[in-house]
């Protein structure tokens, strides 16, 4: 009678684990695409300030999260993230609009791609 409760705790506590890992996941890439989206925008506008600004917070977040994320995620996506950000910042210096807002559109299809690869899909599953 042991072995099949342990064996349904040991399972509830993997969902658990998975649950909070899909939503911290999805959480934190979600809210860098927000900050990107709105970065793009602001440099659309020629808003430059506002452009830094979101773009800043955008490369923060994604720098507090990178342990939490280097633990569950493929490091491929990881280091093209890394590296469009220090793209990004380059642009953002120079004031090249269309640069910075096609490495802001890779970055944000990248986090979005990592928040998803996490997620409860179907193709996730198979």
């Amino acid at each position: 009678m042991r072995r099949p409760f342990l064996g349904i705790c040991i399972l509830l506590a993997l969902l658990a684990i998975s649950v909070t890992i899909w939503w911290g996941m999805d959480r934190v890439h979600r809210e860098i695409s927000q900050l990107l989206i709105q970065s793009q925008a602001a440099a659309q506008a020629e808003d430059w300030r506002g452009a830094e600004h979101y773009a800043n917070q955008a490369r923060q977040l994604w720098q507090r999260y990178h342990h939490f994320t280097a633990a569950f995620a493929d490091h491929t996506p990881m280091d093209e993230l890394d590296s469009l950000f220090a793209e990004l910042t380059v642009y953002l210096e120079n004031r090249e609009s269309p640069h910075f807002e096609a490495t802001c559109a890779q970055l944000i299809l990248l986090s979005q791609a990592m928040a998803d690869s996490h997620g409860l899909q179907w193709w996730n599953i198979l």
